[in-house]
């Protein structure tokens, strides 16, 4: 009998305990002002639940189309909807710093990269470091690592029927190939050949999954502390460990013969590269955290753009038909479409590039800021310490105070509006921890774009008709399939 009376006392009070911190959260919680879904004041799971279905950016979209533009995700959450916060949140004088989430990006639980480095000082270094690879002189040196695969990509695209339309290629699935194999060959000096052989092709898949994983434990910490991310990459385990046994042979193999390797590549410059302000320079092991980490991040990120400019281009012809036609009058071979003033006169091609990139952007979500000691004040709201707040890139795309048509493909916006120059358009995020390659990024995506184009007419397989909208699931980056596209190479 007393043991019956201690379980219904023990239920009583987790109930009562429960119950207890529900109402706290609702009515005496310091957000308890700022509107948003009830249950999402109450438990991270709300949010986490549309994480792990791919819609949360669809879902923060309707909280602030339903609550404004401050809205209450989760109990210590906020997301902002407005210009004025993206410059301020993400400003490098913000009283904010990177959340403890993003922890879980790290390769090495013990050297941080710099997408996962909490500290600002140390992020700065690294980041001078990093920087040296993406400047115009470094990106000149490995341009025939970048071109050579683009010229390997555009070649299976017609490679089963030479004169007439050939089978449907699942575009995301061959951007995915062309990404990986470019930034592996700028980072190992050999590319992972995706495109060539099937060995590694798993590779893009064991991302996917690791994205999700990463953006269900950036709103919900505790899936990461217990250590409950395992359930979901449980059926994957023996891939990733591949992965990273294969990269760790693929850095130590290019270790081996850096002295003979007379043609640079990152791990070349990071080998000698210095902090200009402190003199420091890079360990062997944070090398490899930094080119493990360039691997995935510089990768999928560019393969959903690609992608996409793919997927809106068919399915606006009208924005297609100029294109082609401005490439095709301004660049009379194929070898002269490179990174340059030449490919960057072609102006509608890189209009389209950013309507495309506003649309359905590599990273749909918000990059969590803990707000820290005295708090920030941001469109009116002042948001106490211990805060998470961020402005979700989505939505903010979406806005009509700063898109008209928001949801239409209308590549001109960005040639006659000067307001949307000055738009909160972010797709490589703002600030000082804004995307470090955003220039090779462009650079892969106008070729590959532009080559394509001047080699193919294309057209939308059936399997890509009827949709308007290029569905994109909303994780750490975006999930996507499709479109299926059919190539045929232009006549002579």
């Amino acid at each position: 009998m007393h043991f019956y009376l201690h379980i219904a006392f023990t239920i009583c009070a987790l109930v009562s305990s429960l119950l207890g911190l529900c109402l706290y959260r609702i009515y005496f919680h310091r957000l308890r002002k700022h509107p948003g879904p009830l249950l999402a004041s109450i438990t991270n799971w709300y949010a986490a639940y549309y994480v792990w279905n791919g819609n949360i950016h669809l879902k923060l979209r309707e909280w602030h189309e339903i609550h404004g533009d401050i809205v209450r995700f989760g109990p210590d959450s906020i997301s902002v909807n407005s210009y004025d916060a993206l410059s301020q949140i993400y400003s490098a004088r913000a009283n904010v710093r990177k959340d403890d989430a993003y922890s879980v990006m790290s390769a090495s639980t013990h050297i941080p990269s710099t997408i996962s480095c909490l500290d600002k000082k140390q992020h700065a270094s690294k980041r001078r470091i990093l920087a040296q690879l993406f400047t115009e002189t470094a990106l000149k040196g490995v341009e025939h690592r970048v071109l050579s695969n683009i010229d390997i990509f555009c070649t299976y695209l017609g490679a089963d029927n030479p004169s007439t339309w050939g089978s449907a290629r699942n575009v995301a699935v061959w951007s995915d190939y062309l990404t990986f194999d470019i930034i592996s060959n700028l980072c190992y000096g050999k590319a992972f050949n995706l495109l060539g052989s099937e060995a590694l092709r798993y590779i893009p898949g064991v991302i996917g999954h690791v994205s999700r994983r990463n953006a269900i434990c950036f709103v919900q910490p505790s899936i990461y502390k217990y250590k409950l991310d395992r359930i979901f990459l449980s059926t994957i385990s023996s891939q990733i460990r591949d992965f990273g046994l294969w990269i760790k042979v693929q850095a130590k193999a290019r270790l081996n013969t850096r002295e003979q390797n007379n043609s640079s590549d990152f791990f070349d410059y990071l080998t000698t590269a210095k902090d200009a302000k402190t003199q420091r320079s890079l360990s062997q092991k944070e090398i490899w955290v930094e080119l493990l980490q360039l691997v995935i991040a510089g990768s999928d990120t560019t393969a959903v753009a690609i992608s996409a400019v793919f997927f809106h281009l068919l399915q606006t012809p009208d924005a297609l038909s100029r294109t082609t036609t401005e490439i095709l009058t301004t660049i009379k071979d194929v070898n002269e479409i490179r990174p340059g003033n030449l490919l960057r006169s072609c102006e509608f091609l890189y209009a389209c590039i950013n309507e495309a990139l506003r649309l359905s952007p590599p990273v749909t979500g918000l990059a969590p800021r803990r707000v820290l000691s005295g708090g920030i004040s941001i469109d009116g709201a002042h948001f106490p310490a211990g805060t998470i707040i961020g402005s979700p890139i989505y939505t903010l795309h979406r806005n009509p105070k700063y898109f008209p048509n928001p949801d239409s493909f209308i590549p001109s916006r960005w040639l006659t509006s000067p307001s949307t120059r000055r738009s909160p358009f972010c797709p490589f995020s703002v600030g000082p921890r804004a995307c470090v390659a955003k220039r090779l990024a462009m650079d892969e995506i106008s070729v590959t774009i532009a080559r394509t184009l001047f080699l193919y007419e294309m057209r939308l397989d059936k399997a890509s008709t009827g949709v308007t909208d290029y569905r994109l699931k909303g994780w750490m980056t975006s999930g996507r399939d499709g479109p299926f596209v059919q190539f045929k190479p232009r006549s002579p």
